[in-house]
């Protein structure tokens, strides 16, 4: 039976994807492909060039410049495959939104609580949901929700509303800031950051989008 393969596709903005293939043996190094014109196209090449070898595992992510600056071993491989060093953009000079890259895929527990965010790109108001869990794994049913929306330009800084339920749990909307403030220092350092707590009714989460 073939070996398993982890590649990691990282899109950028202006539409440049890049494919990171993960070694199979241990203190290998990683292998850097790219830019590609789409995540379609990256998947078949990287099969083409890896998939007789093992079987290939692939992990879609969007990513900005910020983010892949604030990760050393994502900002090695993509300078690695372009040959160029990776410069930090202008702010922007119009509010753009940065939900996902402050709020997506952080885990832990509020009040004893399991508690997951996840990014629900629902076009123009995309959000980030902190998710407040029964329990672990996929069986796991959402008890509790806090709804961020968070956005980023030269004039405002970084403007991040959060919106906790009645169901959640008293300290989700503290714990959710400390996380978010971590993760902005991280990715723009040294940027102001202005965040609301506000609280709501609680949600019919069957019929919620998750």
């Amino acid at each position: 039976m073939a070996s398993e393969m982890n590649c990691d596709i990282i899109g950028l903005p202006k539409g440049k994807w890049f494919a990171i293939v993960e070694p199979d043996m241990p203190a290998a190094d990683r292998y850097s492909y790219g830019p590609f014109e789409s995540w379609e196209t990256a998947c078949a090449e990287i099969d083409r060039w890896h998939g007789q070898d093992a079987e290939m595992v692939f992990s879609v992510k969007e990513r900005s410049i910020e983010e892949v600056l604030a990760d050393p071993d994502l900002k090695e491989s993509i300078e690695e495959a372009t040959g160029k060093s990776l410069k930090r953009p202008w702010i922007p000079f119009r509010p753009v939104d940065v939900s996902r890259a402050l709020g997506d895929d952080i885990q832990g527990e509020v009040d004893g609580i399991p508690t997951v965010s996840k990014f629900i790109p629902l076009g123009v108001a995309s959000e980030v949901r902190f998710n407040q869990m029964d329990g672990v794994g996929q069986d796991a049913e959402v008890i509790g929700c806090a709804q961020m929306v968070a956005t980023r330009s030269r004039k405002n800084g970084i403007e991040v509303e959060i919106q906790c339920h009645d169901d959640t749990s008293a300290g989700l909307g503290d714990w959710a800031t400390a996380k978010i403030e971590e993760r902005a220092e991280k990715i723009f350092p040294g940027e102001k950051i202005a965040i609301t707590v506000a609280y709501a009714p609680a949600l019919d989460y069957s019929e919620l989008t998750m």
